[in-house]
């Protein structure tokens, strides 16, 4: 599930072609009113919500089976909260204080949300779904957000997770995959783009780039990517994996004035236990192992966030 809590500016698209929700058409838009808006029976419109200022509404209902065929509403400064636990990818319980425009569209009741557009700024969010692996994330942003999910099946959850974030901290973490037993904090900027296609596999594509981060590889499975390092400063790392089975299939880690040691006792050309306290250009290469993450770039610039998954070992 997903647990988010926006105190300012958000931009989220969440897009899903199959749930159990029943949105036709629900766009809103309000000027300083008083309203309360609640929906139990629909789940992506559970929404209870007090503006306090004007408000412009259009609602038109074509079946009582659907409640809304068409809601046009736009709010600036509302307090709203969103929640849906049918649907893991949209599971989101969020709580903005600033600005929100939101479009949602469902076809069917069975459906739930078909699109929902949500542009914040300076928001404080907390993304956790337990039951999407890909999604497996508890963090909290103190920055500006852009999200896109994009769910194609509820067995998926999230098809598509582009979130941008400046100056957050993030925590990354996964035991069960040695090439990305990673736990870190980034105290600086955060680019992330996730996309999974298969449950299996949790993360299609993770890209992520760091700016003097404070991070800390570890694996002692995989005999060339048994590191144990500390970097305190720039970091890209590029982690591709084609397959789940084979975890990681290429990862080249470029690090500027870091402090690093590698150590790999099985594999007599690695078999280096150095700290390295200046520039350091790595290429690591696994044809096989056990991991799976299809792709993990990574770039961070001062953020604070923090991701968890102990089910997909990719995003542990």
């Amino acid at each position: 599930m997903t647990s988010k809590t926006v105190e300012s500016n958000v931009t989220a698209d969440m897009t899903s072609s199959e749930g159990s929700i029943g949105v036709e058409d629900l766009n809103v838009a309000v000027n300083r009113p008083i309203i309360t808006f609640s929906d139990s029976s629909i789940p992506a419109l559970d929404v209870t919500e007090t503006v306090e200022s004007n408000v412009t509404a259009d609602m038109t209902s074509s079946e009582v089976s659907i409640g809304v065929e068409d809601l046009n509403v736009a709010v600036t400064r509302p307090i709203i909260t969103f929640s849906d636990s049918s649907i893991p990818a949209l599971d989101v319980i969020e709580t903005v204080e600033s600005n929100v425009t939101a479009d949602m569209t469902s076809s069917e009741v069975s459906i739930g949300v078909e699109d929902l557009n949500v542009a914040v700024n300076r928001p404080i969010i907390t993304f956790s779904d337990s039951s999407i692996p890909a999604l497996d994330v508890t963090e909290t942003v103190e920055s500006n957000v852009t999200a896109d999910m994009t769910s194609s099946e509820v067995s998926i959850g999230v098809e598509d997770l582009n979130v941008a974030v400046i100056r957050p901290i993030i925590t990354f973490s996964d035991s069960s995959v040695p090439a990305l037993d990673v736990t870190e904090t980034v105290e600086s900027n955060v680019t992330a783009d996730m996309t999974s296609s298969e449950v299996s596999i949790g993360v299609e594509d993770l890209n992520v780039a760091v700016i003097r981060p404070i991070i800390t590889f570890s694996d002692s499975s995989v005999p060339a990517l048994d590191v144990a390092e500390t970097v305190e400063s720039n970091v890209t790392a590029d982690m591709t994996s084609s397959e789940g089975s084979i975890g990681v299939e290429d990862l080249n880690v470029a690090v500027n004035r870091p402090i690093i040691t590698f150590s790999d006792s099985s594999i007599p050309a690695l078999d280096v236990t150095e700290t390295v306290e200046s520039n350091v250009t790595a290429d690591m290469t696994s044809s096989e192992v056990s991991i799976g993450v299809e792709d993990l770039n990574v770039a961070v610039i001062r953020p604070i966030i923090t991701f968890s998954d102990s089910s997909v070992p990719a995003l542990m």
